[in-house]
């Protein structure tokens, strides 16, 4: 393998290594529970930036109990 190769390789594995870190960071700042294990805070912050970045949910008008159960219904056509 050339210099040249070598160092794009390194570069490309750089890049990638970056991005999972901030991928990782951004998920579990939008989590909002622990669920007791770090790869389930991570799918829950996963889900979560999911939800509101291509489902566009916007939480803003949403009021839920504190305790007890709530039925929740969306009125939509699912993509």
């Amino acid at each position: 393998m050339s210099t040249g190769w070598l160092l794009l390789l390194i570069a490309v594995l750089v890049s990638v290594a970056v991005a999972l870190r901030a991928l990782y960071r951004a998920c579990m700042r939008a989590n909002r529970v622990d669920w007791g294990r770090g790869w389930m805070n991570f799918l829950d912050g996963l889900n979560r930036l999911f939800c509101y970045r291509y489902h566009r949910l916007n939480v803003a008008g949403i009021r839920l109990p504190k305790t007890g159960g709530a039925i929740v219904v969306s009125n939509h056509i699912s993509g």
